[in-house]
């Protein structure tokens, strides 16, 4: 499992914004409502208020187990999860 912090838009600054094709091609997919879109407007200092986490959790099948055993590097443990779906 992975962790990241990062921070949220302050609701009273966020100005509704539609996602960009590149934001979705950065993103990975498109996000899960049209309300969860936005962006700052900067009206308060920073635009930001408070941080949420972002987890990534590798399930570990036995080919991953396996890898992870044979001391594989990191770039070969990622690329069978992603053939497995990750």
């Amino acid at each position: 499992m992975a962790q990241r912090l990062v921070r949220k838009i302050c609701v009273k600054c966020r100005v509704k914004s539609d996602p960009t094709e590149l934001d979705i091609l950065r993103w990975g997919c498109p996000p899960i409502s049209p309300s969860t879109t936005g962006r700052m407007s900067g009206v308060q200092r920073t635009g930001y208020k408070g941080r949420t986490g972002i987890y990534e959790i590798l399930t570990f099948t036995q080919p991953i187990r396996d890898l992870i055993a044979s001391n594989a590097t990191e770039n070969e443990i990622r690329q069978a999860a992603i053939s497995r779906g990750w």
